[in-house]
């Protein structure tokens, strides 16, 4: 599914995307940039409607300007009734911005126009294909009302997830989030790397425990992943990490850590 090839649309769910069984990408862009640090916000724009002739797509289908500025892939960004998120097990890349709402901050709390509450991202049972799945920097960044993310985890298949930069920032609603959504909020053992700020000021996530990989390691962790999560009061890492990076629970009331 191209960039923008929803946005603004009226729909209140995205079960038709359950009926796309060969669906593997969901936005093109992939992008090193993120637009939600301070002085940055002109770093990633949205790719205006009815195209420009000023944008030129290579042939990956990575957007950029004549100055080199770089654009979002917001397939369903400003599908201000949307409130269900359902995606395929077949899918493979979420892009950057994907799903993003912009989201301000008035005396440290977020607002933005998104209604989605719930995002499960269907588990694949197929064990005879290695796949790796990426969420794009900012994919579900400015949705405030998400309460619950499923990720998927086909153990045993060779699977392989990374979550970029920033992907649920200010995702201030979430409580649950992990494999199944129930609240026990164990990520996924596919989980191959956790980059910067992922799950920066997800401010109602009370736990977190991220497993080992199959084949045994900690994950990669980055920066600030769950920075500013202000109710977090209990986190579990691996025996084995080797490095718990900078600002990785920077002012995180944690009670209980494992």
């Amino acid at each position: 599914i191209g960039d923008c090839a929803f946005r603004g649309i009226a729909i209140e769910d995205t079960q038709f995307l359950m009926k796309m069984p060969q669906l593997r990408i969901i936005g093109y862009q992939k992008l090193e940039y993120y637009g939600v640090e301070k002085n940055s916000e002109n770093k990633v724009a949205s790719l205006p409607t009815g195209g420009s002739s000023d944008i030129l797509v290579d042939s990956g289908h990575q957007a950029t300007d004549k100055n080199k500025k770089v654009y979002g892939s917001e397939v369903f960004t400003n599908c201000n009734q949307l409130k269900e998120v359902t995606l395929p097990a077949s899918v493979e890349q979420i892009g950057s911005r994907a799903f993003y709402f912009k989201a301000t901050a008035v005396d440290d709390v977020y607002s933005s126009s998104s209604k989605i509450t719930k995002v499960t991202w269907t588990s694949s049972t197929d064990k005879s294909a290695a796949v790796t799945r990426t969420i794009y920097s900012e994919a579900f960044g400015g949705n405030v009302s998400i309460k619950t993310i499923v990720l998927p985890e086909n153990q045993g298949a060779g699977e392989s997830l990374i979550i970029e930069p920033y992907a649920f920032f200010a995702n201030v609603a979430l409580e649950n989030v992990g494999v199944t959504g129930d609240g026990s909020n164990v990520l996924p053992v596919t989980l191959k790397a956790v980059k910067r700020r992922v799950f920066s000021d997800c401010n109602s996530l009370k736990k977190i425990t991220i497993k080992p990989t199959e084949e045994g390691f900690c994950p990669a962790l980055d920066e600030g992943v769950f920075m500013w999560c202000t109710s977090m009061q209990e986190a579990t890492l691996p025996n084995d990490v080797v490095e718990i990076p900078k600002k990785f629970f920077y002012n995180v009331p944690l009670t209980t850590f494992n």
